[in-house]
């Protein structure tokens, strides 16, 4: 589909920016168009739009390279050809051309075409919609548990509601929408830079998701759960502070008075461990 870019005009709004820079191309012929070169002269005077665009350039990165690992099944296009050209493989029937060469070579690319916006279209569901993360039990109620199920969360495919840079940012973004966070952003990853945020239910509890990123790149995930529901089990589960393996990712925590929050790797070999002896 073709995305129409707005008219120029002589100073955009965040939503006209966001308009125009979602469809720029970093390192292309976009870079001349004055759309372009105007929506990106303006996000030094909007700190918010900017961090929307680094995230979406992100986004893009990491889409463009799974499609540069996809591996194209052996045989599709003669598989494709094929089945565009069942109805000609005689190519002539008595003494006459059934199709029109051109005819043919338009059915061939159509089919062609079709077939790449078919792949195309489930990659973007498989990345950009993926479904709720289920959780297999129906007891919701145990520190253990919220741990255990947060580790599995980490480890599924999922997209963030909220992306920004600033943990306080994302802080906000879940207060304003009545979901439980941390009073402060705790010391230990205050100066981390954030990637975003995201609410979900587990059972009947609503849960926040923080993300940030360590020095060394490293995705860490900060689930933060309400105490009511669970303070008859605080302090009869395993030690939040020390580091426990689950759905192989490092997980450990720490509760308050209002809460309690379990940091989580994004991948298996990502230690959380300084951050948690620091806190």
């Amino acid at each position: 589909m073709l995305t129409l870019l707005p008219a120029p005009i002589t100073t955009m709004t965040k939503d006209h920016m966001k308009a125009t820079l979602a469809c720029y191309r970093e390192h292309s012929v976009d870079e001349n168009f004055p759309h372009f070169r105007e929506a990106l002269a303006q996000l030094d005077k909007h700190s918010d739009v900017a961090e929307w665009f680094e995230c979406e350039k992100a986004r893009d990165e990491d889409f463009s390279g799974a499609l540069n690992e996809i591996e194209i099944p052996e045989g599709l296009e003669e598989s494709i050809l094929r089945f565009a050209n069942r109805e000609e493989s005689d190519g002539v029937e008595s003494g006459r051309v059934i199709r029109p060469a051109l005819a043919m070579w338009k059915r061939t690319a159509w089919m062609s075409a079709a077939a790449l916006i078919i792949v195309a279209a489930s990659l973007v569901k498989y990345f950009a919609f993926p479904p709720p993360v289920v959780f297999d039990r129906t007891e919701f109620s145990h520190v253990d548990a919220f741990r255990e199920d947060m580790g599995y969360f980490a480890s599924q495919r999922f997209v963030l509601d909220h992306t920004t840079k600033d943990l306080s940012n994302a802080k906000m973004w879940l207060e304003e929408r009545g979901h439980p966070v941390y009073a402060k952003t705790p010391d230990a990853i205050v100066n981390y830079r954030g990637m975003g945020c995201k609410s979900f239910q587990w059972g009947d509890h609503h849960v926040s998701l923080v993300c940030f990123e360590k020095d060394n790149k490293e995705l860490v995930h900060l689930f933060v759960i309400e105490r009511e529901g669970l303070d008859g089990s605080i302090h009869e589960a395993e030690d939040l502070s020390r580091m426990l393996v689950k759905h192989e990712r490092e997980t450990g925590g720490w509760y308050d008075d209002e809460h309690v929050y379990v940091l989580v790797g994004s991948e298996p070999g990502v230690e959380i461990g300084e951050i948690l002896r620091e806190i």
